[in-house]
């Protein structure tokens, strides 16, 4: 990955997998969390990570689902400490 994630949702899409949202904190004590909007794809064939899109509002321990093997729609989860 560019860029190291925990509590993100996952998707396998038309042969690509998708991390979306999640914290990329240390989780250290007294830290506050960073949570991430970006979705990164990951191409087998080429063995390779690519930053490809942010969502509206950052999150992490949200949901995901596909739809028509065309869109992924991703939903709940918390940003910072606010559950959306």
């Amino acid at each position: 990955m560019k860029l190291p994630r925990y509590g993100h949702t996952s998707q396998y899409l038309n042969g690509l997998l998708y991390a979306i949202g999640g914290f990329t904190h240390k989780d250290l004590p007294n830290e506050m969390p960073v949570t991430q909007s970006s979705c990164e794809r990951y191409s087998v064939l080429d063995n390779s990570w690519s930053i490809v899109g942010n969502m509206n509002e950052p999150r992490a321990f949200a949901t995901s689902i596909q739809l028509d093997n065309q869109y992924i729609y991703v939903f709940g989860g918390m940003h910072d400490f606010t559950v959306v």
